[in-house]
C-alpha cells in the first residue's frame, strides 16, 4: 500500500513534540522515543517490522532496537554474518533497498542465515535500509522489513529516510544534553559487491 503521506506528517509532528530536553545518555526517555520511531515507521510505512542498529564506540554495529521478531532475527543475522542490507547502508553511508532477499546473490549468506533461524515465523524478506546521521556523519542504520518479496516505492524510501533522521535528532540532542558526544568514524566495509 502507498505511504499515506497525512499519517506520515503527523508522526513525524507529534515524535519531535514528544521530545523532553534534556535527553541524557542511557535515560529511560531516550529509548522511549527510539522506540516510539520504531512502532511509527512500522504503522505508517506499513510494514511487518523495523530494526535499529547504531555504531558503539569501537565503530561496531550493535542492536538497539526492534518492533518484532523477524526485525531482531534479521538484525541478529546481520551482526553475526557481517553482510545485509544494514551493513551496507552504513557502509556507504546511503540508503540500501532490497526488493528480495532471496534473490540477492550479494546477500545469500545472509539468508540462508535468515531461513535457517526464523523459527515458526517468516524471515524478513524485502529490506529497505536508511542510514542515521548525527551532524552528517553516519551513525548507524533504521532497517525496515517486510516478510514478502517487494519493491521499496520512493515514497516508502522518503519516509524511512524521514524515520531515520529523526532518530538523528535525537541522538544529537542526546549528545548535545551532557550526555556525552557520539564518535562517528569510519564505517565498517561494505559485504558483496552491491
Amino acid at each position: 500500500m502507498p505511504v499515506d503521506h497525512r499519517a506520515l506528517s503527523s508522526s513525524l509532528g507529534g515524535l519531535l513534540r514528544a521530545v523532553d530536553l534534556p535527553v541524557t545518555t542511557g535515560s529511560a526517555a531516550l529509548v522511549g522515543h527510539l522506540n516510539g520511531v520504531l512502532e511509527a515507521a512500522q504503522d505508517v510505512l506499513q510494514i511487518d517490522a523495523t530494526g535499529l542498529m547504531l555504531l558503539d564506540e569501537d565503530q561496531h554495529l550493535r542492536l538497539v532496537g526492534v518492533s518484532g521478531p523477524a526485525a531482531e532475527t534479521l538484525e541478529r543475522g546481520q551482526l553475526e554474518q557481517g553482510q545485509g542490507p544494514g551493513i551496507d547502508c552504513v557502509a556507504r553511508n546511503t540508503t540500501v533497498e532490497v526488493g528480495d532477499l532471496g534473490g540477492a546473490g550479494a546477500y545469500a549468506g545472509l539468508w540462508e542465515w535468515l531461513t535457517a533461524h526464523a523459527g515458526d515465523g517468516h524471515p524478513a524478506r524485502s529490506v529497505l535500509s536508511a542510514p542515521v546521521r548525527v551532524a552528517g556523519a553516519v551513525v548507524g542504520t533504521l532497517n525496515a522489513l517486510r516478510t514478502g518479496p517487494q519493491p521499496w516505492t520512493a515514497d516508502d524510501i522518503a519516509a524511512a529516510e524521514a524515520y531515520s533522521g529523526i532518530i538523528g535528532v535525537l541522538l544529537r540532542l542526546q549528545s548535545g544534553s551532557g550526555g556525552g558526544p557520539l564518535r562517528p568514524g569510519r564505517p565498517p566495509e561494505p559485504a558483496g559487491g552491491r
